[in-house]
């Protein structure tokens, strides 16, 4: 029953310390790449929430080879759930296997996320990208993220345009000023003559961030001043707000 398999999902990586990292590999893995496989959303979801003691048995190599073709294809699942579940591991999953192996299997899905038709798998992999760009370095913030990150401001939704600015500040902070001022930066500033003003309140928290990271802030200033003179009074309370924590 799907009872059974769930409940030996949630417990099957724990029996990998007893093998050790052969006869975890024999037996305990292809029992993980079934129930990963699963026609149950809950079951394959239970698989991810207990990868742990498989990586601290297999080892990095091991969980590459055996379970990250399958973990990158549920990145792609039809349940919401389950890629929420690979979202807030993605993190812990680079940390794991480094950032070669995990860029090439799920390097691009991280920022797809950012345009998830589920708004708290956009909040997540937001939250989730900031924490990649620090452990993979600002070489894949600037030429891996934030070309998609950018290309994402332009969508047609104002949600997903709203989730790029988010995005915008939090990979910010794994680079430095210049790439800020230069590449970031005009970015955002697109942004302040949206049309819809839940973007421009946005684009203002989101240029209050990247003012304290920018060596000449005059832009940000400007772009500020004119946000807060908007015919939108929540847009002209978010710029007050961002002019007034700049230094």
């Amino acid at each position: 029953s799907q009872q059974v398999r769930a409940a030996l999902a949630a417990k099957a990586g724990d029996l990998a310390p007893a093998y050790g990292r052969d006869g975890a590999l024999e037996r305990v893995v292809p029992v993980l790449l079934a129930l990963l496989e699963d026609d149950a959303a809950e079951v394959r979801l239970r698989v991810v929430s207990n990868l742990a003691p498989v990586h601290d048995t297999v080892g990095v190599e091991g969980l590459a080879e055996a379970l990250l073709p399958a973990i990158a294809r549920l990145a792609e699942d039809p349940t919401w759930r389950v890629r929420l579940a690979i979202v807030e591991k993605a993190p812990d999953v680079a940390k794991q296997l480094g950032g070669a192996a995990f860029d090439a299997s799920l390097g691009d899905a991280c920022v797809r996320w950012l345009a998830d038709d589920v708004a708290a798998i956009r909040d997540a992999a937001t939250a989730t990208l900031g924490e990649l760009c620090q452990m993979l370095g600002s070489d894949w913030a600037q030429n891996r993220a934030l070309p998609r990150v950018v290309e994402l401001g332009g969508d047609r939704s104002y949600l997903r345009r709203i989730t790029a600015l988010e995005a915008l500040a939090a990979l910010a902070a794994s680079l430095d000023a210049a790439a800020v001022q230069a590449d970031v930066l005009p970015a955002a500033l697109r942004s302040a003559g949206d049309a819809v003003a839940n973007v421009r309140f946005t684009c203002a928290t989101c240029l209050g961030a990247l003012g304290l990271l920018v060596e000449d802030r005059g832009p940000v200033v400007e772009a500020l001043a004119a946000l807060g003179d908007d015919a939108d009074k929540d847009v002209r309370d978010f710029a007050e707000k961002a002019r007034a924590g700049l230094p």
